[in-house]
C-alpha cells in the first residue's frame, strides 16, 4: 500500500491489528518507516506507562483509526512521543521532515510550557509541516490559560477543539477565540482501540 503519509506523534500504535497493519508506512516488509523515541527503536507500540506502569494508557491505536476510516488513503507514519526526553522532539521533526511527511497528527498537550520548547524550535525551522494539534480538554479559556503546544503562535499549527452533535463547544473542551481553529465532532465517536475493540471515545484528541 501506498497512499499519502501522515505522520502520527502519540503513544503508539498496536502494529499487529490487521487494520493498521495493511496501513503503516514501511520501509520493507519487516521494518516500520516510523521510530520509537522513548524507547529508541523501531517498534512504537501503543503503550504510555507515565502515570501508571499498572495502568497504562493506549491513546495512538483509537486516534489511528478515526485517521484511517476518515482519510482511508492515509499511510500511517507512526512516532511515539519522548515521554522522558522532550527535547527529543527535534530529531523526532527532523525524521518527519528527512521522510518528507508534511501531515502530522499530534493529539496532545500540556500546561508545562517548558516540555515544548524543542518542538517550537523544530516545528519553527520546518514551516512546510502542518501540525494538527488538540486544545486539551480542561474546560478552560487557552487565550489566556494556555496550554502547549496549541497555544505556540506558528502559521504551521492548527488548533482543533471538540463539539457535540449539534456543533457547539463540547462539555470540558477547551476554548478560545484567538488560539482555535476549528470545533469538530469528536463526543462519542467510533474508534477500534489497542484491543482491537470497536468503542467510542470523546474529546478533542478525537477530533483531531
Amino acid at each position: 500500500f501506498r497512499g499519502v503519509k501522515v505522520a502520527i506523534i502519540d503513544t503508539g500504535v498496536n502494529y499487529n491489528l490487521d487494520f493498521i497493519s495493511e496501513k503503516i508506512s514501511r520501509k520493507d516488509p519487516s521494518t516500520l518507516l516510523g521510530y520509537d523515541f522513548e524507547d529508541n527503536d523501531m517498534l512504537p507500540f501503543d503503550i504510555d506507562t507515565g502515570r501508571s506502569i499498572f495502568f497504562p494508557m493506549h491513546h495512538g491505536t483509537a486516534v489511528s483509526s478515526i485517521i484511517l476510516r476518515e482519510a482511508p488513503m492515509s499511510e500511517l507514519v507512526v512516532y511515539r512521543f519522548p515521554r522522558s526526553n522532550m527535547c527529543r522532539f527535534e530529531k523526532l521533526i527532523d525524521h518527519i521532515a528527512g521522510n518528507k511527511i508534511k501531515i502530522v497528527n499530534l493529539s496532545m498537550g500540556s500546561s508545562n510550557k517548558g516540555d515544548w520548547i524543542c518542538f517550537l524550535k523544530a516545528a519553527s525551522k520546518n514551516r512546510d509541516i502542518l501540525f494538527f494539534v488538540s486544545a486539551g480538554n480542561d474546560g478552560k479559556n487557552i487565550d489566556k490559560s494556555k496550554v502547549f503546544p496549541a497555544s505556540f503562535e506558528l502559521e504551521n499549527i492548527l488548533v482543533i477543539s471538540s463539539s457535540d452533535i449539534s456543533g457547539d463547544l463540547a462539555h470540558g473542551s477547551n476554548f478560545g477565540q484567538e488560539t482555535v481553529d476549528f470545533l469538530i465532532p469528536g463526543e462519542q465517536i467510533p474508534v477500534i482501540d489497542h484491543r482491537g475493540v470497536k468503542t467510542k471515545a470523546s474529546g478533542s484528541s478525537f477530533a483531531v
